[in-house]
C-alpha cells in the first residue's frame, strides 16, 4: 500500500482534515477532508455511510487508504485496533471508572484516587 497523503490544512477537534466548500446557492458548508477525497475519486456522494481510514491515520486523504462502512464497522474496527472503550467511544485519556469526591473525572495516569 502506497504511503498516506496527509491533508495541509487545517484539522478539526478530532483531528481530521476539515475545509470550507462554497454551494450553488452561495453558501458555505464545512466538510471533511477524507470523505470530500474519497467522494471525488468515487464519483459518488457517501451519505449515510462513514469514510474508514484503513491506515489509521485521521490527517490521510489517499483514496487507496479509505474505504465506506457502517458506524457499526467503524466502531468494531476502532474497538479492535485499541482505540475505544467497550462502548465504542473514542479514548478520551479520561478514565471514567475514577472520579473525584463531587463526581469529577479523573484523567488516565492521574495520582488522585477517587
Amino acid at each position: 500500500m502506497p504511503g498516506c497523503l496527509e491533508f495541509q490544512g487545517p484539522l478539526n477537534t478530532g483531528g481530521y482534515g476539515q475545509l470550507a466548500i462554497k454551494q450553488n446557492d452561495g453558501s458555505w458548508k464545512m466538510c471533511m477532508a477524507h470523505r470530500l477525497a474519497w467522494a471525488m475519486h468515487n464519483g459518488a456522494d457517501p451519505t449515510g455511510m462513514q469514510v474508514m481510514h484503513t491506515c489509521d491515520n485521521r490527517k490521510c486523504v489517499n483514496p487507496d487508504h479509505l474505504r465506506l462502512g457502517t458506524a457499526l464497522e467503524n466502531n468494531r474496527d476502532m474497538f479492535a485496533k485499541g482505540r475505544g472503550d467497550s462502548w465504542g467511544n473514542k479514548s478520551t485519556g479520561w478514565d471514567l471508572s475514577r472520579r473525584e469526591p463531587g463526581g469529577t473525572r479523573v484523567k488516565r495516569g492521574s495520582r488522585k484516587q477517587a
